[in-house]
Order: C-alpha cells, then sequence, then structure tokens
C-alpha cells in the first residue's frame, strides 16, 4: 500500500504548535503521566539525551520550530544528524574506555581503567 504523506506548510502549523504544550499539561490526566513517568526514572537514564527524532537544519521540523518559535531558537541545543552522529561516537568512545555503554545504561563489571 503506498501512502502519500503531504504535511501542510510550517506557517499553518505554528498556532496548534504553540497551544500544544499548554494542551497537553492543562489534561485532567498529565498530572498521572507525569507521576508514572517520574515512577520509572531509572528507565530513561541516559547521558546522551532523549531524541525526538532525526531532523536537520533546514527540514520540516526546523522550519515548524522556527515559524512557530522564531528566528532566535536556541541554535547549542540544535545542531543537526551528522553533528549529532559525530558527537554521540565521541562520547560513547570516550565512556566504552571505561567500561560504560550504550549511553550508560549499562557497565561492565569492575569498570574498565580510564585512560
Amino acid at each position: 500500500m503506498n501512502v502519500n504523506l503531504v504535511r501542510p506548510a510550517p506557517e499553518k502549523v505554528v498556532k496548534p504548535a504553540r497551544a500544544m504544550p499548554a494542551t497537553i499539561e492543562a489534561d485532567p490526566e498529565f498530572s498521572r503521566l507525569r507521576t508514572a513517568c517520574a515512577k520509572y526514572d531509572e528507565d530513561w537514564t541516559s547521558f546522551m539525551g532523549y531524541a525526538i527524532g532525526e531532523w536537520d537544519h533546514g527540514d520540516y521540523t526546523h522550519q515548524v520550530y522556527r515559524a512557530a518559535w522564531g528566528p532566535t531558537m536556541n541554535q547549542r541545543c540544535w545542531f543537526g544528524k551528522e553533528e549529532t552522529a559525530k558527537r554521540r561516537a565521541a562520547v560513547m568512545a570516550k565512556y566504552q574506555t571505561m567500561g560504560i555503554l550504550d549511553g550508560g545504561r549499562r557497565f561492565l563489571p569492575g569498570f574498565a581503567q580510564a585512560r
């Protein structure tokens, strides 16, 4: 089955995108969700952060964010796929030599010596 994905222009997504965080937090189930997630915080432990999906400068996701919140997005927090892969590999290689694996989720017993 072939499906054609048609995305609206970023400018058309602005209003719902800006309203989304407040809408989610206003939901009567939000407090329950936040409490449940907090109970399982160890399941999400990672020093690699949490990726919301792949994106890159100039792609649809980037265009929507810029349209919703302006061109002054904190660029320190927004680097693309290539830079993300490069930084992730550098961090993983450094920690792997110490016996820390999978972004901090596993470790080798006794830990290896840091170099």
